[in-house]
């Protein structure tokens, strides 16, 4: 087979799916809600369907709509898990893995979590070592803190320092602990990737969760807590948008991308202001966002990618087409 590839420009109009970062924090919420939470708008992806499984295992009644799969159903379970396995494999799903790790441990009994080869190589151990300092039992093979690991509840509250290398092991507590026995003071060091925690209290606040906080660096929330029934669409992903953003600008296209809220606290929405400093033209027009590129001129400047690590690949590829010398700082 032979495949012509010519230069050429893009035009129309891409309508963005559902973000995963919200997605997955609402398929775990619901989880740990009380009655039944309906999902609009989800990023039906591989990465969902192990976040799915693994709430069902837990004891979640999760239903995909028949007639519209934008739809999922989710019907929580509280602290009163049902668990039917007592084996999570999420596949290879880093953020299924943090956030439903520390659900498991409000339960009662030894749930083992498991996944590719790429998630255990994964380092959870500071995770797993707040959980303890919380109150649940945790173990792992040589204590490395990778898995195949076992966490068992309940969490109790008190108190923990979390590494904050990601800021997932940040997001998996501040989504549990509202349900601990008691209250719960996180403090955090080396916080990385802070809008994704910014997502995590978009939810907690919209949930209406209680918690007292200093900046990201000190959490207090009591425990006890509930979280309700909701139904909620998800808001479009901006780190699926930068493709398209980004296609735009190396080929000095007119595209229009549907869907974009920036009022959003999604962190790779800062590569739209990236690029505009780098030269792309492009106006936002109510949930509209209309790419100029015919009408633009990239210029090479320094960008640091500390709070948007999945935006690497695009601007990689967009700093060849820049003029001048593009540094990208932080790379994850």
């Amino acid at each position: 087979m032979k495949i012509k590839a010519s230069k050429s420009t893009l035009k129309g109009i891409v309508a963005v799916p559902g973000s995963k970062s919200h997605t997955i924090r609402s398929i775990v919420i619901g989880l740990l809600g009380e009655g039944t939470s309906t999902i609009i708008n989800p990023l039906m992806s591989a990465d969902t369907i192990s976040c799915i499984e693994g709430a069902g295992t837990l004891g979640a009644r999760v239903t995909i709509s028949e007639t519209d799969p934008k739809i999922i159903t989710i019907t929580g379970t509280g602290k009163n898990f049902k668990n039917t396995s007592d084996l999570i494999d999420v596949g290879n799903s880093g953020t299924s893995l943090s956030l439903l790790t520390s659900a498991a441990a409000l339960f009662g009994k030894k749930i083992i979590f498991d996944g590719d080869d790429s998630i255990r190589s994964r380092p959870m151990l500071p995770l797993l070592l707040s959980l303890k300092d919380l109150g649940a039992q945790v173990s792992s093979k040589n204590n490395a803190g990778k898995c195949p690991f076992e966490v068992k509840g309940p969490i109790l509250g008190g108190e923990t320092t979390i590494d904050g290398i990601t800021s997932q092991y940040l997001s998996s507590l501040l989504i549990s602990c509202p349900l601990a026995e008691k209250t719960s003071i996180i403090k955090v060091k080396n916080l990385h990737e802070k809008p994704y925690v910014d997502i995590t209290l978009f939810w907690l606040n919209k949930m209406g969760i209680k918690y007292k906080n200093e900046g990201l660096d000190y959490f207090e929330i009591p425990g006890n807590q509930k979280y309700p029934q909701f139904s909620e669409q998800i808001p479009s992903d901006f780190s699926t948008a930068c493709f398209p953003l980004c296609a735009a600008a190396i080929t000095k296209s007119d595209i229009t991308i549907q869907g974009l809220d920036f009022s959003d606290p999604q962190g790779d929405k800062a590569i739209f202001e990236q690029m505009r400093k780098m030269g792309l033209k492009f106006e936002v027009n109510n949930k509209e966002t209309i790419i100029k590129g015919s009408q633009s001129e990239l210029k090479g400047i320094t960008i640091d990618l500390n709070a948007t690590p999945d935006a690497l690949p695009v601007m990689s590829i967009v700093g060849c087409f820049a003029k001048g010398t593009t540094v990208l700082t932080n790379v994850p």
